[in-house]
């Protein structure tokens, strides 16, 4: 079972990079967690791209969909001037922000994957929700 999970992270993780053309790094023991080098940023923020940390399930349980958090380097902008909504750039709920990073209060709605890659959703979905999520004004 740990190696069909093994080959679903790193099917996902080939797919992120393919899509996002950007390389993907990740916890190569535990799983637990993922970075986009050049996650795509919607229209409305600056840089167009940045550092992308998401915290993964890992090995244990990957349907958890809690076990998601979601996090971008913290050199992030809006173009207009407004604050950036639920972003956290300091603080006890940002155990990255010593690394450069800010978390964001975004949470996972729909998870069900299959260990079949081809199959459920995907780390990519998460991705594209993620932008969504960040795309709103």
């Amino acid at each position: 079972m740990k190696e069909r999970i093994i080959y679903w992270y790193l099917t996902n993780f080939k797919l992120i990079s393919t899509v996002l053309n950007s390389p993907v790094i990740y916890d190569q023991e535990r799983f637990s967690w993922m970075r986009v080098e050049r996650f795509p940023l919607p229209p409305h923020f600056t840089p167009p791209a940045t550092k992308f940390l998401l915290v993964l399930p890992g090995l244990a349980n990957i349907e958890n969909k809690h076990k998601f958090e979601f996090y971008l380097y913290k050199n992030i902008k809006r173009l207009d001037g407004k604050s950036i909504k639920h972003f956290y750039a300091e603080g006890f709920y940002n155990p990255f922000a010593h690394k450069g990073y800010a978390r964001f209060s975004f949470h996972v709605d729909y998870w069900k994957p299959s260990l079949n890659p081809k199959q459920g959703t995907n780390l990519l979905d998460i991705c594209q929700a993620f932008y969504n999520f960040l795309a709103r004004k």
